[in-house]
């Protein structure tokens, strides 16, 4: 029998040794409150430690971020935790007849998953009654027209000089998945309100990274109320800065800390400064040595965000000798399909660098053996600003659609031959070499874009019809991803035309300060956006479905 005694002892041990469970269902559940010391609205408390019980064993994750207490105190607090149980200890007492309310967020966590109770408050009062003011309303993101789930809001007294940049608010929530917030137990005041993103959920607007709205005037608050509804937007609404103006390579490059629409380069030397965008963030503008022989040319550069803010510094553009070698030139072209009914061939050439000179021969329409069409610049391509982007527009003559169509049968008639054939070259635009010469004189490749011909039968047209007083808005037909596909302005009947079949909505912006653009307001000037309005039909829906060959509306909008 001894020699079994090591087994025996082995087993034993390994039967004491016990371990978690492996495998099994993912606990999905977030740990539930069982108890508190106070209790959920209780008054006349006098104490310096709060207990919380919950139904498992629970971690803290970043408390001192995460659980905030509404309204803010200075007393030094800290927190402890036993098991199943969590403390917060003060080092003094609480301020007398004072409604408070502490928001957990994801302050507290089950202890093997990590999931935190969702909405989890406590109110209590040092006084004799609990505040019981609510603010409740919607959060909405007003370029989407979509509920803005989980916001954080924020609400500040309007007497304070704390601001929503550098303080935590005097009172917190959280907007639900439908965009619904409710502030509770709030003393009567003047507030003010904000619903931002948090990403970070640091209880503050960072303004480059998090959506964000507000209510331009100050809430007094000397009852409850039931209807404060926030529209957010997406803006960046950093104020516009120059961070720096160097060269870099053969570019002299200008940089900005957010994205601008607009600029303007004026110097005092009257050189021509050919520039542009560095890409599509239109962050960075790119001066290119046009043979500039100073030592430096004094330059101002104005510059206008999104905002419509603008900023004007003085930099001096200049160029060192270089190995570097320019950037490669490169082009694209983008051509809309032509639909037979009107023949109207509308597209553009885009470029990485600026253009300085183009050779009309080089640039021409093919159609058909028969008919090449030379593209006049001034009268079919127009370039823009920067000289980086020629717009094309020129109409077919329809007759020559009919043609086309009895090629296309002739070409069906020859496969049938037993002599093999080469089929006629397609419809295209031709750009040939060197017909586009850049600011650092390389030049474009040649290259076609074959044309792409669309039956009018094959799409739909949406009638639309705006009753209102404004004389200057935008209507914009969008896909369900809210793409822009068509939009007209200061229209009040019209109609879209050539829309593929699909879904679609209708978007309105009012522009009312009258600058031809949308503005999305500014928060630093207490600015709210301007109005945007949707199309909805009598059973509150925006969604409209375009068949092809078919007519829908007319679609009324009225605001």
């Amino acid at each position: 029998m001894r020699r079994y005694l090591p087994l025996v002892i082995l087993f034993l041990a390994s039967c004491a040794n016990q371990t978690a469970p492996t495998g099994g269902p993912k606990d999905q559940d977030p740990p539930n409150l069982v108890s508190s010391n106070p209790k959920n609205k209780s008054i006349n408390v006098k104490t310096k430690e709060i207990e919380l019980v919950f139904d498992e064993y629970v971690k803290l994750n970043k408390a001192d971020d995460q659980i905030i207490i509404s309204p803010q105190t200075e007393i030094e607090k800290k927190y402890k935790i036993r098991k199943d149980k969590v403390y917060i200890e003060f080092d003094e007492y609480l301020p007398d007849s004072t409604t408070y309310t502490i928001n957990f967020r994801e302050g507290i966590q089950d202890l093997t998953e990590g999931n935190s109770p969702e909405d989890l408050k406590l109110a209590f009062s040092t006084g004799s009654y609990l505040d019981s003011l609510f603010i409740k309303g919607s959060v909405k993101d007003i370029l989407t027209d979509k509920p803005g789930s989980n916001y954080s809001l924020f609400l500040y007294n309007a007497q304070d000089t704390l601001n929503i940049f550098e303080d935590k608010p005097l009172y917190f929530t959280k907007a639900s998945d439908k965009g619904i917030y409710k502030f509770e137990n709030i003393k009567n005041g003047n507030y003010n309100i904000y619903a931002v993103s948090d990403k970070n959920k640091n209880l503050k607007l960072e303004l480059d990274e998090e959506s964000h709205g507000f209510i331009e005037s100050t809430i007094k608050l000397d009852s409850s109320i039931s209807k404060i509804d926030i529209i957010t937007t997406s803006t960046n609404a950093k104020p516009l800065a120059l961070i720096s103006a160097r060269q870099n390579g053969t570019i002299f490059e200008i940089k900005y800390n957010k994205n601008i629409i607009d600029y303007s380069l004026i110097n005092t030397d009257t050189i021509e400064l050919y520039s542009n965008f560095t890409d599509e963030n239109q962050t960075n503008i790119q001066i290119f040595n046009n043979n500039i022989t100073l030592d430096s040319t004094e330059t101002y550069v104005i510059a206008t965000d999104s905002l419509g803010t603008q900023s004007l510094d003085t930099i001096m553009v200049k160029f060192e000798e270089t190995v570097r070698q320019p950037k490669e030139f490169n082009s694209k072209i983008n051509l809309e399909k032509v639909y037979q009914s009107d023949g109207l061939l509308k597209g553009s050439i885009s470029f990485n660098k600026p253009i300085i000179s183009y050779n009309f021969d080089s640039i021409y329409l093919f159609l058909d053996s028969l008919n090449l069409i030379k593209l006049d610049t001034s009268n079919y391509l127009k370039a823009n600003k920067y000289l980086d982007r020629f717009d094309l527009e020129y109409t077919i003559n329809k007759s020559l659609f009919e043609s086309k169509e009895t090629e296309q049968e002739q070409v069906s008639t020859n496969r049938s031959d037993s002599v093999k054939r080469t089929p006629p070259p397609k419809p295209h635009l031709y750009v040939g070499h060197g017909a586009f010469v850049s600011v650092d004189s390389d030049s474009t490749n040649q290259q076609q874009s074959n044309l792409a011909f669309a039956q009018l039968s094959n799409t739909g047209t949406l009638l639309v019809e705006i009753n209102t007083e404004e004389t200057d808005f935008i209507v914009q037909l969008l896909t369900p991803q809210f793409k822009i596909v068509q939009e007209k302005q200061n229209v009040h009947i019209f109609s879209f035309d050539k829309v593929n079949p699909g879904d679609y909505l209708v978007r309105v912006l009012v522009d009312k300060n009258k600058n031809g653009r949308w503005d999305p307001g500014n928060i630093n000037l207490n600015i709210l956006p301007e109005p945007v309005v949707f199309y909805t039909n009598d059973e509150d829906n925006k969604q409209l479905t375009i068949r092809a060959n078919w007519e829908l509306g007319p679609n009324i909008i009225t605001f």
